[in-house]
């Protein structure tokens, strides 16, 4: 069937609405106006019908770009064009609009009143079905395998995109994405625009002709630049590695010594490239994707000397010209980020910044309902409230700080349980909790099926995986090696949370490691949010023992730098007793010093206040025994005056 035929059949499923005066038919590609219709091509009926579902707000070039042509167009913009005939159609006037307002440089803006039927549903203008699989993803993040079931985030995904654009015009090639944890920024650049930006031709220009990724949450301090190395290995043109063959340690001793070398390493293979198409698109790029960047100042384990090599290497990508970096990072660690990387803060400089919120009521129903119609499912209408269950969730994730998260999950779980026909039903919606419980109830439901001691290594596993931030209450996870848990029990208990896709199972450098699917199981989860509660104190002391080590190592292992006498210290040591498995040998050997140097204090303390007793009680001695002195001259003193008194009366007596 060709894409024509596949438009007009799913511009046939949609319900009549009113523009203003105009009567829109999207199922029989007609609108009425003034009692004579006008057919339109189904193109500029799907742009009409997109500022319809957009009404009152501006809608960029760019927008419309992704949800009508889907990035793929061939010479000009068409959207001015198809903008340009619908207002010739219907009589509208660009400088007197009555329909189609222009925005300079913003978009355009349908301005007309836009009535829906009660009934209304958007249908999908796709020409594929997705029939093989489940259109959500529960925990995981988007990317290409789901790029056709990713709905309402174009608005964003434009917004990134003329980030990126105007990043690379502006010679600064670097975009930082921020946002709270759970508003989609993975997804976003994954399965929003990298799909774009790879496909032939790019989008309007923009091109990525290899994509590589990091995620810093798996790094373990001191190897940042190993996992940049190694995300740079999978930089390919024509099929051949744009860095030479060699293993990512050896990629990553060759950024330190010189950072500027993957910028001849670029520049040569864009020579050798046989294509002479690249050569004629300015804005093709290789892609750099740096995911979870605020591990840069959350974790403990990555201190000044590994921040200062991620800016030199940073620097050096982004003032290769074929190069493109893009930084993910979340908004609750933006302002910390920015004082200790000043290299990032003056990259993203002009356009670079893209914040990412979570989606609006209108961009949650199209989350919910467009890949369900893809994917042939249908929601329960409940007979008694005559609500549907997609307007349920729909209001329900709108209240939910944690929104995306927790409605894939709960969509997953749905999809799941649906009947025979594809009916997600109330019923499995109150059985797994709801939206707010969905995530609980399947934590809850997995961990109560563990035997006992492997229940008991709950904690371990959660101290292990759990970040606190010593000067705030953030919250964020990181990834953690098997072999950092230790006994076979905690080994089982990752293992069934990763059956249960709670976990992800992954290699690090060829080493096994796991990490939450996403940092909403910790906030969710009654479990892992009261265990971080009632282990804060101790999480944070943990924190600043091993920034504390590594500033001591750092410094040299002066003795100024150990860790003071007192309440510093003594959480110190009660989160070694507590976690003893968590210390690495740089982190033992500070809280001995710190001890030994402790005890010298207090033994000289103790001397000191010894040779101040013996001083005192000299000093205590010799004043009684100038008082006896003084009291025994006092008494000689007197008895002599008596004895004078005497003999001078007697001598008068005499006289007389």
């Amino acid at each position: 069937m060709s894409q024509r035929t596949d438009r007009i059949k799913s511009l046939a499923t949609m319900s009549r609405f009113r523009i203003g005066a105009l009567l829109v038919q999207p199922d029989h590609l007609v609108i009425v106006h003034e009692g004579r219709e006008i057919a339109l091509e189904p193109r500029m009926m799907e742009v009409l019908v997109a500022l319809a579902d957009h009404a009152g707000e501006v809608v960029s070039a760019e927008q419309l770009l992704i949800e009508v042509w889907h990035g793929s167009f061939y010479g000009d913009n068409p959207v001015h064009k198809a903008i340009a005939h619908l207002r010739r159609l219907v009589g509208d006037d660009s400088r007197a609009p009555h329909f189609i307002e222009t925005i300079r440089k913003r978009g355009y803006r349908l301005i007309a009143k836009v009535s829906f039927p009660d009934d209304y549903r958007r249908a999908a203008i796709q020409t594929t079905a997705w029939s093989d699989r489940s259109p959500y993803v529960g925990l995981s993040a988007f990317d290409s395998d789901h790029a056709e079931v990713f709905f309402g985030r174009s608005r964003m995904t434009a917004d990134l995109l003329a980030a990126m654009r105007a990043q690379v015009d502006s010679q600064r090639r670097l975009v930082l994405i921020v946002g709270a944890s759970g508003c989609g920024k993975t997804s976003l650049l994954r399965a929003g625009a990298i799909p774009l930006l790879q496909q032939e031709g790019g989008f309007d220009g923009l091109r990525s002709l290899s994509v590589a990724s990091c995620d810093l949450a798996a790094a373990q301090g001191g190897d940042v630049i190993l996992h940049i190395a190694a995300a740079l290995a999978h930089w390919k043109l024509a099929d051949r590695p744009v860095c030479a063959p060699q293993s990512p340690a050896e990629l990553a001793q060759a950024l330190l010594q010189r950072p500027e070398w993957i910028t001849d390493s670029i520049e040569e293979a864009f020579r050798r490239h046989p294509g002479r198409a690249i050569a004629a698109q300015p804005r093709a790029h290789l892609l750099l994707v740096i995911d979870h960047a605020e591990a840069l100042v959350a974790s403990s384990n990555i201190g000044e000397s590994e921040r200062a090599d991620f800016s030199r290497v940073l620097h050096a990508l982004c003032e290769t010209p074929r190069a493109m970096v893009v930084v993910i990072a979340r908004s609750d660690f933006y302002p910390k980020l920015m004082e200790a990387m000043p290299e990032l803060a003056e990259r993203k400089a002009g356009d670079g910044h893209v914040d990412v919120f979570t989606p609006r009521p209108g961009e949650i129903a199209q989350i919910i309902r467009t890949p369900a119609l893809l994917a042939g499912l249908t929601f329960e209408e409940d007979q008694q409230t005559l609500s549907r269950l997609d307007d349920v969730l729909r209001d329900a994730a709108s209240e939910q700080p944690d929104a995306l998260p927790l409605l894939q999950h709960t969509l997953q779980a749905l999809y799941e349980r649906r009947d025979a026909t594809g009916e997600l039903s109330f019923q499995a919606y109150r059985h797994i909790g709801g939206l707010e419980g969905a995530l609980a109830h399947r934590a809850e439901t997995v961990f109560a099926e563990l035997p006992a001691d492997v229940q008991r290594s709950l904690d371990r596993v959660l101290s292990q995986l759990i970040v606190i931030q010593s000067d705030s209450d953030s919250i964020s996870a990181r990834r953690v090696l098997g072999s950092a848990l230790g006994d076979t029990a905690a080994h089982a208990l990752v293992e069934a949370f990763i059956r249960a896709r709670l976990f992800i199972g992954e290699l690090n450098d060829g080493r096994p490691a796991f990490g939450v699917a996403h940092e909403s199981l910790l906030r969710q989860w009654p479990r892992a949010r009261d265990w971080a509660l009632d282990n804060r104190r101790l999480l944070q002391a943990r924190a600043r023992l091993k920034r504390a080590a590594s500033r001591w190592v750092e410094e040299g292992r002066r003795s100024d730098h150990l860790l003071n006498p007192g309440r510093p210290l003594s959480e110190a040591l009660e989160a070694a007793q507590r976690l003893p498995d968590d210390l690495n040998d740089e982190e033992r050997e500070l809280l001995r010093a710190s001890q030994r140097q402790s005890r010298r204090r207090q033994l000289l303390r103790v001397a000191a206040v010894v040779v101040l007793a013996i001083f005192a009680g000299a000093s205590a001695l010799l004043a009684l025994l100038a008082q006896n002195a003084r009291d025994e001259a006092e008494q000689r003193r007197e008895e002599a005056l008596q004895l004078s008194d005497f003999m001078l009366v007697d001598l008068a007596d005499k006289l007389r």
